[in-house]
This record gives structure tokens, C-alpha cells and sequence, in this order.
């Protein structure tokens, strides 16, 4: 009977420690995802705005023309400049879909379109949830751009944002139904920059 007895409670022991082993594996997985997406959210974020602040510094950039910023909306914006550094005048478009990325877990996600000259739309996909520009004349007003500034000639200073949240799945289980849900994890980063481009003065 003794003998019954123990084999019964280390059963039970056994499983306890199992179990508590199980959540254990499930925790450590959640954090290293979340540690790993929050990486992954960070570097997303630090490629496209180099690519973003690159480009506006260089706005007007040798190139003497009037009317550089040709289009300044609160979510698009479109200016000139000689950007690859060839002594020829291209534009470059900015803006964000208003529709979810298909292709992204965070149905908040939305697909950025960076455009030079009447090229097709490169797609950017870092699970970017806003894309946002405000303006500024000479004086430091802000000019409205409602849906865009009237006169963008008067553009000195852009100021630029843009919010990332990327998902990853961290756990796939089946539910008794039969159906499977997926656990996800959400990092988030944010970057905001004022540029007051040379050639706009």
C-alpha cells in the first residue's frame, strides 16, 4: 500500500514540475519574442527614417527651380532635389496607404510608399501605424494642410513622425472547438524630427 502511495504522489509530483517546467518554456519563449520584436521594431524604424531624413535634408538640393515642395499634405508629401547627386532634378514622394498591410499580424499596420519621379511606388513594410508632416513658414506659423497647403512655397520647416507596431506570433494552440489561435506579441517605437533643409530658405 505504501508502495502504491508513493507511486502515486510522485505521479502527481511529477506532473505538477511538469507543468510548472511547460509555463516556464512558454514564458521564456514569450519574452525572448518580445525582446526580439522590439529589436526587429527598432532597426525597421532607424532604416526607413535614415532613408526619410537622407531625402529631406536634401530637399532643393542643386537644384534651382522654384516650387520644391510641389505637394505638402498632412500623410503625403512630394519635393525636389537632386538626391542621387548627378546634377539632375528628381522628386520624391512620401505617403501611407489608408488601408491595412495584408501581409502584416497587426491589423493596424499600414504599408509607406516612397516614389522618385513617376517611378512605380516602392512599398515599405516595417508595420508602420502613422506617417505624419507638419509645416512651417519662415516665422515658425504653421501652415494648414487641410487637405494640403495652398502655398507650399512658403514651406521652411517640415517636421516629420512615424509610429511603428509590429506583431510576431509567439504560440500557435488549438482550442477545443478545433480551431487555432495564435498568440501574438506587440513591440512599438516612435521617431519625430524636425528638418529645416538649406535649399528651402
Amino acid at each position: 500500500m505504501s508502495t502504491l502511495l508513493d507511486a502515486i504522489f510522485s505521479i502527481v509530483i511529477g506532473g505538477i514540475i511538469l507543468v510548472f517546467a511547460l509555463r516556464l518554456n512558454v514564458n521564456m519563449n514569450a519574452t525572448v519574442a518580445a525582446k526580439t520584436t522590439s529589436t526587429i521594431a527598432q532597426t525597421n524604424m532607424t532604416t526607413f527614417t535614415d532613408i526619410l531624413e537622407s531625402d529631406l535634408r536634401k530637399a532643393g538640393y542643386n537644384t534651382f527651380v522654384p516650387n520644391l515642395v510641389t505637394l505638402a499634405e498632412s500623410t503625403r508629401i512630394r519635393f525636389k532635389g537632386d538626391f542621387n547627386n548627378d546634377n539632375a532634378v528628381d522628386s520624391v514622394q512620401y505617403s501611407i496607404s489608408t488601408t491595412p498591410d495584408a501581409g502584416a499580424l497587426n491589423q493596424n499596420a499600414r504599408v509607406i510608399y516612397r516614389t522618385v519621379n513617376n517611378g512605380l511606388p516602392q512599398s515599405i513594410r516595417i508595420g508602420a501605424t502613422r506617417l505624419r508632416f507638419w509645416y512651417f513658414d519662415a516665422s515658425g506659423n504653421p501652415l494648414a494642410a487641410n487637405p494640403s497647403v495652398t502655398n507650399p512655397v512658403l514651406i521652411r520647416t517640415i517636421k516629420a513622425r512615424v509610429n511603428v507596431e509590429l506583431a510576431v506570433e509567439v504560440n500557435t494552440y488549438k482550442k477545443a472547438n478545433g480551431t487555432f489561435v495564435s498568440d501574438t506579441t506587440l513591440s512599438s517605437a516612435s521617431w519625430e524630427q524636425t528638418f529645416k533643409p538649406m535649399n528651402l530658405r
